[in-house]
């Protein structure tokens, strides 16, 4: 894992890792999520304070590419990657939508 590797980019905040235990087939309503779930072994969120961190992140590493034998090429098969907004809710804070 070249968590080091990336967090050596000043523009990364943090990395949240969440490790698979097993696919969710019933909701909590009870009606089934698919017929055939996807499998994951662990997906990764890295955490950036707004859209243009991330973009001085990719450029952070266009100046500063990691040694091919340290990067995830040929070890990891991404099945998706995307950036996104993210919202949290809990007891004490209502859903807000982050857009």
């Amino acid at each position: 894992v070249h968590f080091p590797d990336l967090l050596s980019n000043p523009f990364l905040d943090r990395i949240v890792t969440n490790d698979i235990i097993r696919p969710v087939t019933v909701s909590s309503a009870g009606s089934p999520t698919m017929e055939k779930p996807a499998t994951f072994y662990r997906i990764v969120e890295l955490h950036f304070a707004d859209h243009e961190a991330y973009d001085h992140y990719l450029q952070w590493f266009v100046e500063h590419p990691l040694d091919p034998e340290r990067g995830p090429a040929g070890r990891t098969a991404f099945r998706f990657y995307v950036l996104t907004d993210s919202a949290i809710a809990d007891h004490d804070h209502p859903y807000q939508p982050a857009v």
